[in-house]
């Protein structure tokens, strides 16, 4: 059985106005999720702003999460860092806290060969022991990991369940699900093609959206799992509306953060510098466009 199923929101973290881990409210919005169906919840990673944090500040918010979640949906550590040590530190803390499992981008900004990647994923692997899992994301790495790279990282290391795979080539998604179906546990991550990932064979989702429609990604699993594909086709797209307006707007945090606030989560910033806020004039046509989207009412699904 797969460690991950279903729709697994890529938390956002809350930063109070000071700039600290917002951790009263992680704690709420975790809980929220957990009433929106939210199959377990992936910690730090792009939508959780990971790369802006801290190691210490990584740490701390996984242990909120580990602590609210009380083992009653699986947990992934996002590790991935620009140095492999720090990497294996995260991994390591994941571990300590009670994570389920890691995950990780591949080595980025340095372009090493097979072998440096390799060795990457075998310190993370060997750091933790628990399951690990490739975060495939090429659009932000600059690197896409292929089913022939990912065979070389299935034979050299022991821990590797899975992946998040963040990318919109099917062909070569379907074609690392085939490495070893037995033994991988493979999550879509990007919220709009989850349907057409879930044909190709994905146990799940990992998305940003999921923060604010994991009801609705949970239906279209639900769906697609009893065969109803014009039911799904009817939710993905109804989602896929909404991904367009937020994907419109030059900064992440319309992305990620402002969403939830429109949903009543009024302490919620709106991300760390580089990650610019909304100009008045942008916040407008965010709830204008959303409410034309139909957003507002989608709890109604």
């Amino acid at each position: 059985m797969a460690l991950l199923e279903g729709p697994i929101p890529a938390l956002v973290t809350p930063f109070t106005a000071d700039g600290q881990v917002n951790v009263r409210l992680l704690r709420d919005l975790v809980e929220w999720l957990l009433a929106q169906q939210a199959q377990g919840f992936f910690v730090n990673g792009t939508s959780g702003e990971g790369f802006l944090m801290s190691l210490a500040e990584r740490q701390y918010a996984l242990e909120a999460v580990i602590g609210q979640t009380r083992g009653r949906v699986p947990i992934l550590a996002h590790v991935g860092a620009l140095a492999t040590a720090d990497a294996v530190a995260l991994a390591r803390g994941a571990a300590e806290a009670g994570a389920d499992g890691v995950s990780a981008v591949p080595p980025f900004y340095y372009h090493v060969d097979d072998a440096g990647l390799v060795a990457h994923f075998a310190a993370i692997g060997a750091a933790s022991g628990l399951p690990l899992y490739v975060y495939n994301i090429p659009g932000t790495t600059g690197t896409l990991i292929t089913a022939a790279q990912f065979q070389r990282l299935l034979e050299a290391v022991p821990t590797l369940a899975g992946m998040k795979y963040t990318a919109h080539d099917l062909f070569n998604l379907r074609r690392i699900i085939e490495l070893a179906p037995e033994r991988l546990n493979i999550l879509s991550g990007f919220d709009e093609v989850f349907l057409a990932a879930l044909s190709m064979g994905v146990d799940g989702a990992v998305g940003c959206t999921l923060n604010y429609m994991c009801r609705q990604y949970y239906e279209l699993y639900q769906a697609f799992r009893r065969g109803d594909m014009q039911r799904a086709l009817e939710i993905q797209s109804t989602v896929n509306r909404v991904v367009a307006v937020v994907g419109s707007f030059g900064t992440p945090g319309a992305l990620t953060k402002a969403p939830l606030r429109l949903l009543g989560f009024d302490e919620m910033d709106e991300g760390r510098l580089p990650i610019r806020p909304l100009t008045p004039e942008e916040w407008e046509r965010l709830r204008t466009e959303l409410g034309a989207a139909g957003f507002f009412a989608l709890e109604r699904v």
